[in-house]
């Protein structure tokens, strides 16, 4: 545990012409067979593998546009709550689970589990991994990562004492940051 290897991502593009306007539109994400083989790996307890993480993070990413770093952890943890607390803001850092494939309500599914983080900006990260053993060892493997590519990092807490500490009450701080609101996740590639 505490181990964190780092990918690059590229995201091919494909040329279209709609009338006398050219644009380039993103198309699927690659990356090297080592981070197939890695996330093959990580996603086994999740029942998940490769091949299909890459088609939930497309669909995910699609309207919202490709993370600076994506996280992938390998296994769910119940730190919603903390992951809220230390983030500044949900449109620079953001999470979910391989796990939920359909809607998960709050109140009918419980607090829901974490194991995919979107970091879109390289300081969004910095900032809350200073906050959070969760997140310290994969900002470790990136923080020498230029700003201007995308990367993969698979990752694992150093600190599994903290983590069974911080999931006993991390229910709690869920409901707390989420204060009156009972928001509705939605699976991967689902419009909210």
């Amino acid at each position: 545990m505490g181990t964190a290897r780092v990918f690059e991502i590229q995201q091919l593009r494909q040329v279209v012409r709609r009338g006398d306007v050219v644009e380039e539109v993103p198309q699927a994400l690659a990356w090297s067979p080592a981070a197939d083989d890695a996330l093959d790996e990580a996603l086994v307890s999740l029942s998940c593998d490769a091949f299909r993480f890459q088609l939930r993070v497309e669909n995910a990413v699609r309207d919202v546009g490709l993370p600076w770093a994506i996280l992938q952890f390998t296994r769910n943890y119940r730190l919603a709550g903390h992951l809220s607390q230390v983030r500044d803001d949900r449109r620079e850092l953001s999470f979910s689970s391989m796990s939920l494939t359909g809607n998960h309500d709050v109140l009918a599914d419980g607090i829901p589990p974490v194991s995919t983080v979107f970091a879109f900006t390289r300081a969004a990260l910095e900032r809350a991994a200073a906050r959070s053993p969760l997140l310290a060892p994969a900002w470790d493997a990136l923080e020498r990562a230029p700003e201007n590519a995308h990367y993969l990092c698979v990752a694992d807490p150093t600190d599994l004492e903290w983590v069974q500490r911080q999931e006993l009450v991390d229910d709690d701080l869920f409901r707390a940051q989420l204060g009156h609101s009972v928001p509705t996740w939605r699976g991967w590639g689902e419009k909210a």
